[in-house]
């Protein structure tokens, strides 16, 4: 009887869809290409933008912090991959930031914002 137990059991853990299998060298290239991609986000983030309809420029972000020009006050952020969290007084901001050729577009709860190199 405790051999049908265990054959049925046996049985059982056969059917079940093995686990992919990822190699060392799957998850280094991996965690190379999330590295490369993260680093060149930061890069690309990095200088003054202005948004449509703005005669100057809305923000400079800066290494360590987002500078908004007009109300003359820094914002520490993060960037992570590529969602930007701001740490306001009040709350926080988080944005999913991609790039179209020279245009951030950050996507965030009040939905898709175009920003461009503000140019002097």
């Amino acid at each position: 009887m405790r051999s049908a137990i265990v054959i049925a059991m046996l049985g059982f853990g056969a059917c079940q869809s093995p686990e992919p299998q990822v190699s060392k060298a799957d998850s280094l290239v991996t965690a190379v290409k999330t590295e490369t991609v993260e680093r060149n986000i930061k890069k690309k983030v990095l200088g003054i933008w202005t948004t449509e309809g703005a005669e100057n420029a809305v923000f400079d972000i800066r290494t360590d912090s987002i500078y908004y020009v007009d109300q003359f006050v820094s914002y520490k952020y993060e960037l992570t991959d590529s969602v930007i969290t701001i740490n306001y007084p009040d709350g926080t901001f988080r944005g999913i930031i991609r790039f179209k050729k020279d245009t951030m577009l950050i996507n965030g709860e009040a939905g898709e914002m175009k920003y461009w190199k503000f140019k002097k």
